[in-house]
């Protein structure tokens, strides 16, 4: 199979998923399910967990690293721009002005000078996002005119010249907890972005476009946008259980306000108790249990998941979860984008 064709199953698959999103969710009358008693799982969340806000994170511009296009362009900035703008897109995540952190960037500076530190400042968040460009680039080609001739209807076809533009972007992410500054996340970022601009002839041309450059930035980001809201995605519980027929839905500790909508999938998780033989303590396992689907039952703070039956005896009171997010059909077309045109620089 070709590399187009490969595109276009591609696509094509994503795009039919896209639209099954909310097949099966819909949940025409509560009253119709009973409530059935929920064992507690293990380990309960505590009141602090369930009671817990957004998660705070504070963003700090990229480090251009010398990079004269980065530089002009101020391709830092907009980096940290793009960041937040994606984590808080699902309403997981509460942003720190990086104004306020001036202190914990610097300490975030020397632990990596010094591979390892905490940060005993104030605690103005639960994670802090630092990142470096390590390429920025802007290319030009000029394409010559062009003329055909349709042998048949004898029509010319004529292209005028052009130039193309290619920016291109790389650089790392870093996602740090604090106040152990340890690295949770790390994300390596790419991408381009391409214009076609006609022109008079092979000497007018534009020096650089800084747009563009910013937005091969924004688009790398936004090719890692799941990965990031999955990681900030907020953890909700298991509130309540009830059951009609050949169907049982659980109440979770999630609704609007933290991005929850019908058709969303969720991953529910438990924790289980083993001995660590090397040591003879008790220890905690997380385990994925299964998968849930957000019904229509959405509220400002809670909503109710549909669980296969022979998924749903394992669920108990207390147990954890959190919203999966996938790719959409615009996130492939987008990859599909950019793939075309690093062929055709």
């Amino acid at each position: 199979m070709s590399l187009l064709n490969r595109v276009s199953s591609l696509v094509t698959v994503v795009a039919l998923a896209s639209l099954c999103g909310c097949a099966g969710t819909t949940i025409s009358n509560i009253d119709a399910f009973k409530p059935e008693p929920l064992e507690k799982a293990s380990v309960m969340p505590s009141d602090e967990s369930l009671s817990g806000g957004k998660s705070k994170v504070v963003v700090f511009e990229f480090d251009e690293g010398g990079n004269v296009v980065a530089q002009e362009s101020h391709l830092g900035l907009s980096m940290a721009g793009n960041i937040e703008a994606v984590i808080t897109e699902k309403q997981g995540t509460e942003l720190v002005d990086r104004k306020a952190a001036e202190k914990l960037q610097q300490e975030i500076a020397l632990s990596e000078m010094n591979k390892g530190g905490s940060y005993e400042g104030p605690r103005i968040a639960d994670y802090a996002i630092s990142g470096s460009i390590t390429n920025a680039g802007f290319n030009k080609r000029f394409n010559e005119a062009t003329q055909s001739v349709n042998k048949k209807t004898g029509q010319v076809y004529r292209t005028a010249p052009s130039f193309r533009y290619t920016a291109d972007f790389a650089g790392t992410l870093k996602v740090y907890e604090l106040p152990s500054m340890k690295v949770v996340k790390t994300l390596s970022l790419k991408d381009n972005k391409s214009r076609t601009e006609e022109t008079r002839s092979s000497s007018t041309y534009t020096e650089r476009d800084d747009e563009l450059v910013r937005g091969a930035g924004a688009d790398a980001v936004k090719a890692m946008r799941i990965e990031l809201q999955n990681f900030f995605a907020k953890k909700g519980y298991i509130l309540d259980k009830r059951a009609a027929e050949n169907t049982r839905i659980f109440q979770v500790s999630l609704g609007t306000e933290d991005g929850v909508a019908q058709g969303d999938t969720c991953d529910v998780f438990t924790y289980k108790e083993f001995k660590n033989n090397i040591t003879g303590k008790v220890q905690y396992e997380k385990v994925k249990l299964c998968e849930a689907k957000v019904t229509n039952l959405v509220a400002n703070n809670t909503a109710w998941l549909a669980i296969p039956n022979e998924e749903s005896l394992k669920i108990r009171l207390g147990d954890e979860v959190k919203v999966r997010y996938s790719k959409n059909f615009m996130d492939a077309m987008k990859s599909t984008g950019s793939m075309l045109n690093s062929l055709a620089k």
